[in-house]
């Protein structure tokens, strides 16, 4: 039995849209950040289909997830009391609800380029219909959360070369997205528009990462790491760990290859359209695991069988 059996036992409707992660050849996606990414574009669908509908209900179904590839084919649902709601001429988009993929086309690109386009195929006389769904849809903060948990996990993927979204069965994407772009599209360069060019702010991120060379003298001094393969210098300004460094209590090996997660700062520059770091800026000002605890005070140079006497005269 396969997964599309799974899934849809009673047959295999046609997809509305299509959503394709392309995949490096030489690397393989960790299923778990798949999962948080579909979880993120569900959810992202159902926001979006709540700002042009609030009073609708609908589910995004899995109508066929091809064999050895990452093409998710899916299918709008629209449940029994909307669809009498349809009927009886109740909802607000009555052209967009009967064509399931022109409504699911305008949704991805509120999700995916934050930029609603219109589908041709509607008709001139509903554009008035489409344009108040485009405003709705641009200009609601609600889907920012979604759309954050979709690119996030992607983020994260280094495996994850390309996000691709096709209407139905069409060979052509309307929607391509390169790995580049998944940083933005995340949320983690937010970009200010009352910001005047060349401004400068310390931005806080949480990253995970390999060590490659660390600095083991109790001063603040510039450990070397990778991330996602590229190779970053950071000044080390954990308290605890120089602490640890400094005292010889630090049980932990931090040596090539250790995997850690560091929360980082680093200051950036706005040219006018994106956040630029600034270089030599970066400092890693903890170290969130491996975690470095400190032994309580009082108890670092205490002797076993106690503190020491005074001399006696």
């Amino acid at each position: 039995m396969s997964l599309n059996d799974l899934l849809l036992p009673s047959g295999r409707p046609e997809p509305d849209l299509v959503l394709e992660f392309e995949i490096d050849t030489e690397r393989n996606p960790d299923i778990e950040n798949v999962a948080r990414a579909l979880l993120g574009w569900s959810e992202a669908v159902k926001t979006a289909v709540a700002t042009i509908s609030p009073h609708a209900s609908v589910t995004l179904e899995l109508v066929a997830v091809e064999d050895g590839s990452q093409r998710f084919k899916q299918a709008l649902r629209i449940v029994e009391d909307t669809l009498a709601a349809i009927e009886e001429g109740g909802q607000e988009y009555p052209l967009l609800w009967g064509h399931a993929k022109t409504l699911l086309a305008c949704i991805a690109g509120a999700i995916v380029v934050n930029q609603v386009t219109p589908d041709a195929r509607i008709p001139d006389d509903q554009m008035r219909v489409f344009e108040e769904m485009r405003d709705a849809l641009e200009g609601d903060p609600r889907m920012e959360g979604p759309r954050r948990d979709f690119f996030e996990p992607l983020q994260e993927e280094p495996a994850i070369t390309y996000v691709e979204v096709f209407r139905g069965n069409e060979a052509v994407p309307i929607y391509s997205i390169p790995r580049s772009d998944f940083a933005y599209k995340a949320g983690f360069f937010q970009i200010n528009e009352d910001l005047a060019p060349e401004q400068e702010d310390e931005r806080h991120y949480t990253w995970d990462v390999v060590l490659i060379r660390p600095v083991l003298v109790g001063k603040e001094r510039r450990w070397t790491f990778s991330r996602e393969g590229l190779e970053f210098s950071a000044l080390m300004t954990d308290p605890a760990v120089l602490e640890a460094i400094r005292s010889k209590t630090l049980r932990i090996p931090f040596a090539e290859g250790v995997m850690m997660k560091v929360e980082l700062t680093v200051k950036e520059r706005f040219d006018g359209t994106k956040w630029v770091p600034i270089g030599q800026t970066r400092k890693v000002v903890r170290v969130l695991s491996p975690r470095v605890v400190l032994p309580p005070p009082g108890s670092l140079f205490a002797k076993p069988d106690g503190p020491e006497k005074p001399n006696q005269t």
